[in-house]
């Protein structure tokens, strides 16, 4: 038996946030937890995911410091950076932050459109505009500190705060101190994959029944799941995300309005575009809308939204699916509330 308490949460999560619920208890506004459990073996077990985040974040920098301490001959052997820069020409921007145009030396970089990029030594720089690794070349948005400055060497570097993760975490452990973590209520996915649970079909349905091929196994299956999980795995090209974005037609066919999460938009956007081709090639109406890190015009059942207000707009109007980061969710969980799957 484990007896889970806020202050054994307080000690185990090593999150501030729930000094809260303890605060609660000691005022009398909050019943204190009284849980005798052994599933909650499985949130002891994951008890540091919250540190896990403040280790990772100790990597990412001591990553900079290194990159800040190279030279611009260094960094020539470094894929996050691109070494060598001759400037080119002015090619588009502002006159307060243009964006210039520079070849470099022959190299093999990861540099990518979108990312920020640091100056030798670590001052922020702008970011990667465009960049054409075949032909040594990338255009560099600058910012209005930088402008007309033209670095020897620059290279990409991205922290992306994850305290919008760590609320989440918060939010399920406070709920799982005074409920524990088995029985109907919110959160259901998220306990249900700390127990290590299979996933429960309606109606005790098999996940696939003889002669079924997985595309058609995966339609059935996505309307008739339970509060769960469902992992559907495999490698690069074996059709995963066709199939998920035929499960979500399914799942719009009856009524549901869909929730697509992921930790990059670019990946988010490739199904989303899927679930677009789907929906045309199915006849089942379906309407999408994300809020992407750069906006640009919609397309076909897609609607680019601004902000998350307007994301979260779409979702309660005329939009089927919506589409956005796990950080739509740092003012609390309106993106969870407003999607049935």
């Amino acid at each position: 038996m484990i007896r889970l308490s806020a202050t054994d949460l307080v000690g185990h999560l090593n999150c501030r946030h729930l000094t809260q619920l303890e605060r609660q208890v000691a005022q009398g506004a909050a019943a204190p937890p009284k849980i005798w459990d052994p599933a909650l073996a499985a949130l002891w077990e994951r008890g540091h995911l919250l540190d896990w985040h403040r280790r990772e974040d100790k990597a990412v920098f001591w990553e900079k410091f290194r990159l800040s301490d190279l030279t611009a001959e260094d960094l020539v052997d470094e894929k996050a950076a691109v070494s060598g820069l001759t400037f080119v020409e002015v090619v588009g921007g502002t006159r307060a932050a243009p964006v210039q145009r520079y070849r470099f030396a022959p190299q093999d970089t990861d540099l990518r459109a979108g990312k920020p990029l640091h100056n030798v030594g670590g001052s922020k720089f702008g970011s990667v505009k465009a960049i054409w690794p075949d032909d040594s070349m990338v255009d560099i948005k600058t910012r209005m500190d930088t402008a007309g400055v033209h670095p020897e060497a620059v290279f990409m570097h991205e922290w992306i705060d994850p305290e919008p993760m760590k609320q989440s975490l918060f939010r399920l452990a406070a709920y799982v101190a005074v409920h524990g973590l088995e029985g109907d209520g919110p959160y259901a996915a998220a306990r249900a994959l700390l127990l290590r649970q299979p996933p429960t079909l309606n109606d005790g349905q098999p996940l696939r029944t003889a002669g079924e091929g997985t595309l058609e196994a995966a339609k059935r299956v996505a309307v008739g799941l339970g509060p769960g999980v469902l992992p559907i795995q495999g490698p690069p090209g074996t059709g995963k995300s066709h199939t998920a974005a035929r499960m979500i037609c399914a799942l719009v066919d009856q009524g549901k309005t869909v929730g697509v999460v992921a930790n990059g938009h670019s990946v988010i956007l490739n199904l989303l575009e899927k679930i677009v081709k789907a929906s045309d090639e199915t006849k089942i109406d379906v309407q999408c809308i994300q809020k992407p890190k750069e906006h640009g015009p919609d397309s076909h059942r897609l609607r680019i939204a601004k902000s998350a207000a307007q994301l979260f707009a779409g979702l309660a109007e005329d939009c089927d699916v919506g589409g956005g980061t796990a950080w739509r969710g740092r003012s609390g969980r309106p993106f969870a509330n407003m999607t049935d799957a």
